[in-house]
């Protein structure tokens, strides 16, 4: 009993801490801002300025071909962030759509979307720094964090019913036509050209799992953070 009320009260503890922190999370500036050039062309940063980051996404949902969208998002470094790619919902059931992110002379790996009935409702992504010089890039968790659900590539799945993403009425998806498309949590790690360690990563739903017993803390905060960005 004393076991349980100790457990509960350390999943109260986290869970509320982590609302603080992720409340902090930014929607990134998309497309262009006035001085782009000059931030394509920086090589050192210091916390909070802003760095240009590519989200790719492609899919043959028409069996027509490859369809391909391209974003670029202005972040700021260290500020735990959201990049949403509008207009990919329609492709929730081609099991071919992937996506992919490029940072510099980074690129990640291809990731796919969906496995038809199910999908991938958001990415992580890291972008690493040494003395505010980019790294890196990797997504992050595993399919070790997926509690009762499928993985696909490493990433956890969910229905598509569990969003109303059903691609046979398309009515609600019009009015809300990011809710089931691409969408990628971007953190920072590393330290900036100042030596100030980056901590945006501490907001991460798989920072969390290490705390847990049988993941069921994991679980708990992973729900609380997709329901508190809602898609």
């Amino acid at each position: 009993m004393r076991k349980s009320a100790v457990s509960l009260l350390a999943l109260v503890v986290v869970v509320i801490g982590y609302m603080g922190s992720t409340a902090r999370c930014a929607s990134v500036p998309y497309n262009e801002l006035a001085n782009e050039t000059a931030i394509e062309t920086q090589t050192e940063f210091k916390i909070g300025d802003r760095t240009l980051v590519y989200l790719h996404f492609r899919s043959n949902a028409t069996g027509l071909g490859w369809e391909y969208w391209h974003g670029k998002y202005f972040p700021k470094v260290d500020e735990f962030s959201r990049m949403d790619l509008l207009n990919t919902s329609w492709a929730i059931n081609d099991t071919s759509a992937e996506m992919w992110v490029d940072y510099g002379n980074y690129t990640t790996r291809h990731r796919l979307f969906s496995m038809g009935d199910r999908f991938v409702p958001s990415w992580s992504i890291v972008l690493t720094y040494k003395k505010g010089k980019p790294q890196g890039i990797a997504f992050d968790g595993d399919c070790d964090q997926c509690i009762g659900t499928w993985c696909l590539n490493e990433t956890c799945t969910m229905e598509s019913s569990q969003k109303n993403c059903n691609m046979n009425d398309t009515s609600a998806l019009k009015d809300d036509p990011g809710r089931c498309g691409v969408k990628v949590f971007l953190a920072f790690d590393g330290d900036d050209k100042e030596g100030t360690p980056m901590t945006s990563t501490s907001s991460l739903p798989s920072r969390f799992q290490r705390w847990s017993v049988a993941g069921a803390l994991y679980e708990s905060v992973s729900g609380f953070w997709n329901d508190f960005f809602p898609w």
